[in-house]
This record gives structure tokens, C-alpha cells and sequence, in this order.
């Protein structure tokens, strides 16, 4: 599958490549189903400074925000010093959508950052091994 940016869209998602990552994913999955904890709503696993989030194939989030309180209608720094999004692949998986803002809609899930569903696609990002992407958490 062929990754889609929404013209005029291309400056809100960087997309990048990292080599050695993509030779180690193998072995850093395999450590990281060993070394996991419940964090929160999350399957996580501390690795190399950062934070691995380990999900099932198929499974993915609901459509929600980063730094929005949708139900107080706010920004928030509920990730204090986090203002971009930083996603580094080691499997394949589900598609990475950001959606357009739908202010109207109903939430997908009834949580302080679920958003409602976005009136449209604007990016789609098929995950593979050494895959980065980088986004301002404000994005939906």
C-alpha cells in the first residue's frame, strides 16, 4: 500500500527511514514482549530511552487527541515539554490516519482526548519496520 498526504497537507507529517532500526526491529520486539508493563490503558516497554507501545496485530487507537481536552474544549500539556509526536515503526500493522476536525461529531470513545470522527482522510501512513514519522501533537 501506497502511503496518501492530502495536497497542502505535506508540511503537518515528516516521514523518515532509519536503517539500523529496521535490521534490529526483529530483536527489539522480541525483547520488548519480554519486557513489558501495563501502563495505563497501554502495553509498553521502556527501550533505549524511549517508550515501545506494543499492540496486537489489527489493533490500533480510536480517533483522539495528543494535547486537546475535548470535553473541557482545551489545550492541555497532560504530556508536559511533549508538543510533537515522534513514531518510530517496527512492524508492519495498521494504517496511521490523521483526520480532519469535526468540532460536531460525537466522540468514538467517551475519554477526556477521544475526538470525534473526522469528516475526512487527510493522511494515511502504512507502517513498516525503520518507518518514522514525526507530527505536532495538536493533530487529530
Amino acid at each position: 500500500m501506497e502511503d496518501y498526504i492530502k495536497d497542502g497537507w505535506s508540511d503537518a507529517v515528516e516521514i523518515g527511514f532509519n536503517e539500523t532500526i529496521a535490521r534490529q526491529a526483529t530483536n527489539i520486539v522480541k525483547h520488548c514482549e519480554k519486557n513489558y508493563t501495563l501502563h495505563g490503558h497501554q502495553w509498553r516497554c521502556d527501550f533505549a530511552g524511549k517508550v515501545a507501545i506494543l499492540l496486537k496485530p489489527g489493533e490500533g487507537y480510536e480517533w483522539h487527541f495528543d494535547n486537546l481536552d475535548f470535553a473541557e474544549k482545551r489545550l492541555t500539556t497532560s504530556r508536559p515539554g511533549r508538543f510533537w509526536s515522534h513514531l518510530v515503526y517496527l512492524t508492519e500493522g495498521k494504517p496511521f490516519e490523521i483526520g480532519s476536525w469535526n468540532p460536531k461529531g460525537n466522540r468514538v470513545e467517551q475519554t477526556d482526548f477521544s475526538a470525534p470522527e473526522p469528516d475526512e482522510v487527510l493522511i494515511r501512513i502504512y507502517p513498516k519496520p525503520g518507518k518514522t514519522l514525526l507530527f505536532p501533537c495538536f493533530m487529530v
